[in-house]
């Protein structure tokens, strides 16, 4: 059994500007040492999944590097890899316009490959799946397609890929993005826009009799067909007690902070000290961080993750911190997250922000959602302030 994984890494996400200024959503920062992509890329390590593409398109320069410096893991000499494809424009003059699309102007890659099964990712999800489960599902219903999904109340299902099932988990019906669901029940499934397909079938989707069609997301122009003439299946993405398994889209600023806030708290099942499931970034060459702790009520670190290369001299608590941040006496920081090279003095205070690299907070400043008199560019998201690696005092 032959599985080849496309990684689709080049959407834009307006929504989380502005920390997508100048890098794609897949190469945010998370955790303060990881990025958002090795979340998908760290499922494919462990999940024996070793032929991986990666298709970029906005803002990739980040991403590059860090799959270049992070990921150099796989060994060509066995057939492992991880490809980056950029737009290259084989069929016409456009770049990727959607999810299949992008799959479209790469399938000499998939015809090269010649694999069984093509598992298609968004790298811009956080979860933890073993794709063995899924692609052995697949094959049990010999499955022409499968789905990932989830259950959500259907008054938040509007922005996703809605379906109905039979009690088999054959799909009965597909709607992307429905203006209104007629469902009798109070919740109702949605696809995770992860997929497998047996190969042959994506080949005969972009054969040359259909490829005129113009297909460009498989949720809008592909999948509704499929269901109608082949056999496409729904995996739920569930635990032994039948509820979902944690899955954050990251569609905002207030999912992103959540995101981090739920793994820092123990609140979602993913457990980044899991041995037997390690999630894998690239290690920078920094020295250990330092925490000056004098035991007064100034000086204590509480609940956080720290990078390396940090000194920490004042207050941090159920907080994330990114590489080289420094954190001088009498600072606070609470309920916040913080990228790499930042430098906090002493008696400022910092409350549920984002902090992008490289800023320099002041002395005594205060941050948070009521308070940012310091800086003449900032972002508000519900009750979190996001100062962008740009922002200017």
């Amino acid at each position: 059994m032959k599985v080849l994984a496309i990684i689709l890494a080049g959407g834009k996400r307006k929504e989380l500007m502005p920390l997508v200024e100048d890098r794609c959503k897949a190469a945010v920062p998370f955790l303060g040492k990881y990025r958002v992509i090795d979340f998908v890329l760290s499922n494919c390590l462990n999940s024996q999944i070793r032929q991986i593409n990666v298709v970029i398109q906005h803002r990739f320069g980040s991403l590059l590097k860090h799959i270049r410096d992070g990921w150099n893991v796989y060994s060509t000499t066995i057939g492992e890899y991880i490809d980056v494809y950029p737009p290259q424009q084989r069929h016409g003059e456009h770049w990727y316009s959607g999810s299949a699309d992008a799959v479209y102007q790469n399938m000499f890659s998939i015809e090269n490959e010649n694999p069984d099964y093509v598992l298609t990712l968004s790298g811009d999800h956080i979860y933890k799946m073993n794709y063995q489960d899924l692609i052995r599902f697949h094959i049990e219903k010999k499955a022409h397609l499968t789905i990932a999904s989830v259950n959500i109340p259907i008054n938040k299902a509007k922005d996703f890929g809605v379906m109905t099932v039979d009690k088999d988990y054959l799909v009965t019906s597909f709607e992307e993005k429905p203006n209104q669901i007629m469902l009798k029940a109070d919740n109702c499934m949605i696809s995770m826009g992860l997929y497998v397909f047996s190969a042959q079938v994506l080949k005969d989707i972009f054969s040359k009799p259909n490829k005129e069609k113009g297909y460009i997301e498989f949720g809008r122009d592909i999948i509704p067909e499929l269901v109608s003439s082949k056999r496409v299946y729904s995996y739920p993405f569930q635990n032994g007690n039948n509820a979902n398994c944690y899955w954050n889209f990251l569609r905002n600023l207030k999912e992103y902070y959540n995101g981090n806030m739920d793994i820092l708290n123990g609140k979602c099942g993913i457990n980044i000290f899991d041995t037997n499931w390690p999630f894998r970034t690239y290690q920078s060459q920094s020295i250990p961080t330092r925490i000056l702790s004098s035991g007064n009520s100034n000086s204590l670190v509480v609940n956080s993750l720290i990078s390396g290369g940090g000194l920490i001299e004042g207050k941090v608590v159920n907080s994330i911190l990114g590489t080289n941040v420094t954190v001088e006496p009498n600072a606070e920081i609470r309920d916040s997250i913080l990228f790499d090279n930042i430098h906090v003095k002493k008696g400022a205070k910092i409350t549920k922000a984002i902090i992008d690299k490289g800023i320099e907070i002041p002395n005594d400043c205060e941050l948070d959602y009521n308070n940012h008199k310091f800086w003449n560019e900032f972002t508000l998201a519900d009750d979190i302030i996001v100062l962008g690696k740009n922002a200017s005092k």
